[in-house]
């Protein structure tokens, strides 16, 4: 039988000022050529909850402190030996676990192109992610997630073509996780960015 506990979302949203450069005539935009992931905006990812189906399925079970908070425990030799090797030890439901990142640029040809993903302190078995960029002309959701093989980190990218020119800001869902092979659930603090895009 599955066991999921999803606690409130810790609140770890960081603040962020998003300035804009002063626009002069002739100022041109960001070139195409620049590659998504330049600059990109990074936050922590915070423990949300647990999956014991799958740290059983991995060397370890999950505790539960007398104050409901879980800990998830290495009980194969495998998964003592991962843990021993980890660079960050994470044993509680509180703890950072990984960062989460989006970067959002003019690509050009009335184009925003927009580059977002996580680094954990393990490998995931699983993620659900959504960017949701908005501006003042219109906005746009885009959802990505599966199955993954045991990576700590993921990358991935979109483009979308803009109403009209203005500025627009991408944001990572605070709803967006990963589920680490350890059965801990990563939650995205939700990064932000923002960018002139022309049309």
């Amino acid at each position: 039988m599955r066991l999921m506990h999803r606690p409130k979302m810790l609140t770890a949203v960081a603040s962020l000022a998003v300035g804009l450069s002063t626009l002069a005539l002739g100022v041109q935009s960001a070139a195409a050529s620049e590659a998504p992931g330049n600059d990109s905006v990074t936050t922590t990812m915070v423990a949300t909850g647990y999956d014991a189906d799958v740290a059983a399925a991995h060397g370890y079970r999950i505790e539960v402190q007398p104050d409901g908070t879980p800990v998830a425990i290495p009980v194969s030799d495998e998964a003592k030996a991962a843990e021993a090797a980890a660079i960050t030890p994470f044993t509680t439901v509180g703890g950072n676990c990984g960062t989460s990142s989006v970067v959002i640029l003019d690509a050009g040809g009335g184009k925003a192109a927009v580059s977002t993903g996580f680094n954990l302190i393990r490998g995931a078995v699983s993620y659900g992610w959504q960017v949701n960029v908005t501006g003042f002309a219109g906005g746009y959701t885009k959802n990505f997630g599966g199955v993954i093989a045991n990576h700590s980190t993921w990358q991935g990218s979109f483009t979308w073509t803009v109403p009209t020119s203005g500025t627009y800001i991408a944001k990572v869902a605070e709803s967006s996780w990963a589920l680490m092979n350890n059965g801990v659930i990563c939650t995205s603090a939700g990064p932000v960015d923002s960018e002139y895009v022309y049309r």
